[in-house]
């Protein structure tokens, strides 16, 4: 079974955050896919052709951030309803960013990321 759960980078090319985040979740048992470094129309693509229904976004450039919302708005376009949460340096320097770029959440590290999927899990019973 495909995992319906995935990591991407969003145009970045600091693996560090996601690779952490992927690192994680794979630890604590929790299927993921790495979608690996992509631009937002792509990571849109593959998340309406393998139905993924959460995506975490690690960024670390501001730059990247700010593409999270041309994700969603994609996402929104093709009226997919995959949860898109978010992470990296520029959502902790800005607390509210995430709900500038409109994505649904976000996580300040691994940890969190970790109890976000067993969370949505749980809810979808996985």
């Amino acid at each position: 079974m495909r995992s319906r759960v995935a990591v991407a980078m969003l145009d970045d090319h600091h693996a560090l955050g996601k690779n952490l985040v992927l690192c994680s979740l794979r630890i604590a048992g929790l299927p993921v896919r790495d979608l690996g470094t992509l631009s937002a129309r792509d990571i849109a693509d593959i998340v309406r052709d393998e139905n993924i229904e959460l995506l975490l976004i690690s960024t670390l450039m501001l730059r990247s951030a700010l593409r999270v919302k041309d994700l969603v708005s994609y996402l929104q376009a093709d009226d997919i309803q995959t949860r898109v949460y978010v992470g990296g340096a520029p959502f902790r320097l800005d607390p509210e960013l995430w709900k500038k770029v409109n994505a649904h959440g976000m996580g300040e590290n691994s940890t969190e990321a970790v109890a976000l999927v067993r969370a949505w899990m749980d809810e979808h019973h996985e």
